[in-house]
């Protein structure tokens, strides 16, 4: 897991509130601290998710942004009262259909108002913030899953398969070239594998 000093910190930009004394004091005599150790500071919810999305691994990410999308498009989409969205969010929490690295893909680029629809279908302003509010709490318990798991998901089994897949893909195509040359090389010579042309 990703640490960070409070020089490292600083030198990640982050807001202004964040001065090196405020970072001391919440480091607490640490060297270093830990993804771990900045979601239980007490600091705002968006302010520990602005730290999870610089320590996160790729994969760690990926399982983040897929529980995000995936709660914000079930909360807000499957019973919208529009049959098509509908039709296409149950197809999509599914796991069906060619669709779905295309949806998901699409999902993911919209990770980040998923906090922005639930504030959206907040009537009023102290609702709205408290929808924001909720969904950082939520996102932030997500992060916590995920470091949990201790990064081995779905995507990392997947990928590994993946790469699995294509290193066997790799060789045979790397083998099959290799001989490809001598084969064409001990062809009679005057002979063409090219068919004829119809005239």
């Amino acid at each position: 897991m990703k640490t960070w000093t409070v020089e490292q910190i600083l030198a990640e930009d982050p807001c202004p509130r964040y001065t090196k004394e405020l970072l001391v004091e919440l480091w607490a005599g640490r060297e270093k601290v830990s993804l771990l150790d900045i979601l239980n500071m007490p600091i705002p919810d968006a302010d520990k998710l602005w730290g999870a999305w610089r320590g996160l691994t790729e994969v760690q990410t990926k399982r983040v942004l897929e529980k995000i999308v995936t709660r914000a498009v079930t909360n807000h989409a499957l019973n919208c009262g529009i049959r098509e969205v509908e039709m296409w969010t149950a197809e999509w929490l599914s796991g069906l259909g060619d669709e779905k690295s295309a949806a998901r893909a699409a999902a993911e680029a919209a990770a980040g108002s998923a906090a922005r629809a639930a504030w959206a279908a907040a009537a009023g302003s102290a609702a709205r913030a408290a929808a924001w509010a909720e969904e950082r709490k939520l996102q932030v318990e997500d992060v916590r899953s995920v470091l949990a798991e201790g990064g081995v998901g779905e995507i990392e089994k997947l990928k590994a398969e993946n790469e699995r897949l294509k290193d066997e893909r790799n060789f045979s195509a790397s083998s099959s070239l290799a001989y490809r040359p001598a084969w064409m090389g001990s062809r009679p010579s005057g002979v063409s594998w090219e068919r004829p042309h119809k005239g």
